[in-house]
């Protein structure tokens, strides 16, 4: 299938059926379950212009802490997008949303790398984001929802995460459950609320699978990922965001706790999205 997006791999289990799209930085671009969109279809045009909408990747920095690029990237169209909201970063969190990926699918399976040498407009990967790095990074889908694996590792400390914009139609009657393994939690946040806040996983949380709940009137959607083990396989914070006239959650697992000094140079663990009815 090829649409505005580029060419689309499309896996389907049961009731649940995902597009990846892999010229558009490997994102996840259509989310079902049962029928239902998962991901905020409104925001498709956002996602084509600037990355922003449906369901982009973090890696290999978050927001605009990595580093820059060491070539001029004032061609791509992006750039002066972002720059006009108030985004100093060309690649804000991070080149891999912005640049093609290979990929191989096998059933319910689609993987993605993408390597420091590859060449975008003329220059290398490592030369736009500023250090040479590499990452894989798997969808498998499943009856019941969907896993995102991650394997990255750079020159300079990595960071890896999901960025995806869930749809939320009734923020008064939407929140998020915490996890207890972070801090502030566990608790509900109220979404009739716009929310941009940082969550570290507690010290000491110890080695575990946590999960934390959207839920809206349309659905539940459970994300589930691993904390307190060894640094390369564990996530270090959680962010939620849901500003105010968007009707859409972030609900991002991040490697690293996002505020403090990254210094992962090797990261390799999973995110696991959960769907079912609201009851």
């Amino acid at each position: 299938m090829v649409n505005e997006f580029g060419r689309i791999v499309e896996l389907e289990s049961e009731g649940t059926v995902i597009q990846v799209a892999p010229e558009m930085g490997f994102s996840l671009v259509r989310f079902v379950h049962n029928g239902i969109d998962v991901l905020d279809m409104s925001r498709r045009d956002e996602f084509l212009r600037i990355r922003k909408g449906l369901g982009p990747l973090i890696l290999p920095h978050f927001n605009q802490a990595g580093e820059r690029p060491t070539v001029d990237v004032s061609g791509f169209p992006n750039v002066e997008a972002l720059a006009a909201l108030g985004v100093h970063h060309p690649f804000q969190h991070g080149v891999g949303r912005y640049v093609p990926w290979r990929w191989t699918a096998h059933e319910e399976r689609v993987r993605g790398e993408l390597a420091a040498g590859t060449r975008v407009s003329g220059h290398t990967v490592a030369e736009l984001c500023g250090f040479t790095f590499s990452a894989c990074v798997e969808y498998r889908v499943r009856p019941d929802g969907l896993t995102i694996s991650f394997e990255v590792a750079g020159e300079r400390p990595v960071a890896a995460g999901i960025h995806f914009y869930y749809a939320v139609s009734d923020k008064s009657a939407s929140g998020v459950r915490l996890p207890g393994a972070v801090e502030g939690g566990p608790r509900t946040i109220d979404l009739a609320h716009p929310i941009d806040q940082v969550f570290p996983v507690r010290a000491g949380a110890g080695d575990q699978v946590v999960s934390c709940e959207l839920e809206t009137p349309g659905y539940r959607l459970r994300t589930s990922f691993p904390v307190g083990g060894a640094e390369e396989n564990s996530f270090g914070s959680l962010v939620v965001f849901s500003p105010e006239g968007g009707d859409f959650a972030c609900v991002e697992p991040v490697s690293y706790v996002v505020g403090e000094e990254n210094t992962k140079r090797r990261f390799q663990a999973a995110v696991e999205l959960t769907v079912s009815a609201t009851a």
